[in-house]
């Protein structure tokens, strides 16, 4: 429908109300989980009755036209909503969330992985990813991630995001997907190294902390400026010693660490075409990581996922918001 309709929510009556909202579960599911098989539609729609309905308490949201969503609740737990297909964007979804958040103040939920629109959805209306599971509670190969309310793992929402890590971890790729998420600027800080730098890396030579000293000095410079002004943006920098992170740290900045397994790194080194960084500077800049500190602003992600439902997980646990 695309604009808010009339919805008055009320209790389920029953089982006498069941074959609706098996109805509306049908609509819902082929329209947002294309990574269903018709087979596992069918398989799941045929538990509803039997496992799903009866174990929570069903709350359904009437309009003028009939029954055109519900949730259920079981122990503080969101385990469900679903709007009918006809119904998306009419305000039915978030009328029952808003219901939910009101029984459960401290509400929790688990949303697939691969629903990207769901999940977006859950993280406008203020969740964050507070964890994740590779299968879902069936044990079918779909990744949950948890969800819950409450504030950002970084105490405070970031002005500028800097993602980190060695080389080939993936950094340029998050970073410019969450800016493209956010609509926030992006600026790729290996452009802000001296040419000096950058003849070197190519050459294969490791930079020492001198010949860092002018580029931090530039993505610092960067940095305040864009917390002088509120200018909401995300940087790279592989920031891979505690000294060099403490150059940019500063009120309103958080480091996303990028920390993949060294084979996945090697995989994406390899693929890697017109960059300056010579790979085999890899394992020189893993024996000078240092891990981010407890007493750091920021977060460490393995990277190892593909780069959406990755870049939807940051945003969540830094508690922010997509661009709708």
């Amino acid at each position: 429908m695309g604009t808010n309709t009339q919805v008055r929510l009320r209790r389920c009556n029953g089982e006498a109300e069941w074959l609706r909202l098996v109805e509306i579960w049908r609509s819902a599911v082929e329209a947002t989980h294309d990574f269903l098989s018709a087979a596992d539609i069918d398989a799941i729609e045929r538990q509803l009755p039997q496992t799903y309905l009866p174990n929570v308490e069903i709350t359904v949201a009437e309009t003028p036209q009939g029954i055109a969503g519900f949730s259920g609740l079981a122990a503080g737990k969101l385990e469900m909503i679903f709007v009918d297909a006809n119904f998306r964007g009419a305000g039915v979804g978030s009328a029952l969330l808003r219901h939910a958040v009101a029984v459960h103040p401290n509400l929790s939920l688990d949303v697939n992985e691969q629903n990207l629109e769901a999940l977006g959805f859950y993280l406008h209306h203020g969740f964050r990813v507070v964890g994740r599971s590779t299968t879902d509670e069936a044990g079918r190969p779909f990744p949950l991630l948890h969800l819950a309310l409450g504030r950002p793992e970084v105490g405070e929402m970031p002005v500028v995001i800097v993602v980190m890590g060695a080389t080939g971890t993936g950094k340029s790729t998050l970073a410019a997907a969450l800016a493209t998420s956010l609509a926030w600027e992006f600026q790729e800080g290996d452009d802000l190294h001296p040419a000096s730098n950058i003849a070197k890396m190519a050459a294969g030579e490791a930079l020492s902390d001198d010949d860092r000293e002018p580029w931090l000095d530039r993505i610092s410079a960067w940095i305040e400026t864009r917390l002088q002004t509120q200018f909401p943006a995300v940087i790279t920098c592989s920031a891979l010693k505690r000294q060099y992170r403490d150059r940019l740290a500063a009120a309103g900045v958080a480091f996303v660490h990028l920390n993949p397994d060294r084979e996945t790194i090697a995989n994406r080194l390899a693929q890697r075409t017109g960059h300056f960084m010579d790979a085999s500077l890899l394992e020189s800049q893993l024996e000078l990581l240092e891990p981010l500190a407890s007493d750091e602003v920021g977060l460490v992600v393995d990277g190892n996922e593909q780069t959406g439902p990755l870049a939807a997980a940051v945003i969540g646990r830094l508690g922010l918001t997509v661009k709708r």
